[in-house]
């Protein structure tokens, strides 16, 4: 098993482990955006832990260490 460097629930350790993206600092380092409809399909307990999403608003990509809350991008939320 991975070590995450902190304490995570089981369940959602297990939907990481089925992923082929690197985790880190508690993100999902994706390398393509996800938008909030196809985190929710995909699995709703990590649906905030990607790191590359795609704004709601907008449909622009947005990094969410750097901009953004949630699935809307910096720009959105002026």
């Amino acid at each position: 098993m991975r070590n995450y460097g902190f304490e995570l629930e089981p369940n959602v350790i297990q939907s990481i482990m089925k992923l082929d993206e690197l985790f880190s600092n508690g993100l999902i380092q994706n390398t393509e955006s996800i938008g909030f409809e196809n985190a929710k399909k995909y699995d709703k307990l990590i649906m905030l832990r990607w790191r590359k999403r795609e704004c709601i608003l907008c449909n622009s990509s947005f990094d969410i260490t750097s901009e953004g809350l949630l699935y809307k991008c910096g720009e959105c939320l002026k």
